[in-house]
């Protein structure tokens, strides 16, 4: 029986859907290093012609992976400048989304990188401003003067 060699004989592309999930992450890691050091080179047909081509593929790459994640709830709410929460062009209005756990993970970051800023803002000269609620410092305002005997 005659040995081949490997190298001479055309090696079967194995669909992405068939690759497990460490030989895609390997394979998503070797496309973004190529894609970088393609990024930096002279601007030439050829290479932005190979970037789409590769850019293709990580986004390929990309929903398969996340296609393979569970599905989890995030209860998300509005940020404290009042704006909805934005990947790409998806936007998260408050309210419960149902989302990959890639997307949860990235969402749940960034609900806790808008609280830390907003609990930096309301940090003055080293001691901590707390507003409450409205309602809340209006009974105070009135709790004086009624002990005072106005009302």
């Amino acid at each position: 029986m005659p040995k081949h060699d490997d190298g001479d004989a055309p090696k079967k592309a194995v669909p992405l859907t068939d690759r497990s999930d460490e030989k895609l992450q390997r394979h998503l890691v070797r496309l973004t290093t190529e894609y970088k050091a393609l990024a930096a080179a002279p601007q030439t047909a050829a290479v932005v012609a190979e970037l789409r081509e590769i850019g293709g593929e990580l986004r390929t790459v990309q929903r398969v992976l996340e296609s393979r994640q569970p599905k989890i709830e995030v209860q998300m709410h509005r940020t404290a400048t009042g704006f909805n929460y934005r990947i790409g062009d998806t936007e998260y209005p408050p309210g419960p989304h149902i989302v990959s756990q890639g997307v949860a993970q990235m969402l749940l970051w960034m609900m806790d990188q808008d609280r830390q800023a907003e609990i930096r803002r309301m940090t003055q000269n080293g001691r901590t401003v707390n507003l409450g609620d409205v309602n809340s410092q209006a009974r105070q305002i009135e709790q004086p003067e009624r002990r005072m005997g106005r009302e």
